[in-house]
């Protein structure tokens, strides 16, 4: 009698883990879709034309926007934030060594 209760509870813990199985799986699906999203976005970038510079002593990165992009009309402040996420920048320093890849605007 107290195997058949053991069983029965044991069963009981079965629909639970799929549940948890299943929670985990969509999880994991979910997370694959948002990191794809997030490929795509930086997919864009690799898109348009781009140059890589290696900054020397005495470049700022608004200096190198501007030399890489003389005919840029549009609001360099914007095209600084924009360089900024596309090198993983926190602020607008640099330092001589470092690769920045910078977009190419028409």
């Amino acid at each position: 009698m107290q195997n058949k209760k053991k069983t029965i509870k044991r069963l009981r813990k079965v629909p639970c883990f799929i549940l948890c199985l299943l929670l985990i799986c969509g999880c994991a699906v979910l997370f694959n879709i948002l990191s794809s999203e997030s490929a795509s976005a930086s997919e864009e970038y690799s898109a348009q034309a781009a140059v890589s510079v290696i900054v020397d002593q005495g470049d700022s990165l608004w200096g190198l926007i501007k030399e890489y992009n003389p005919n840029y009309n549009g609001d360099m402040r914007k095209m600084v934030r924009e360089v900024k996420e596309l090198n993983g920048l926190g602020s607008v320093a640099i330092y001589p060594g470092d690769i920045i890849v910078i977009p190419i605007k028409a």
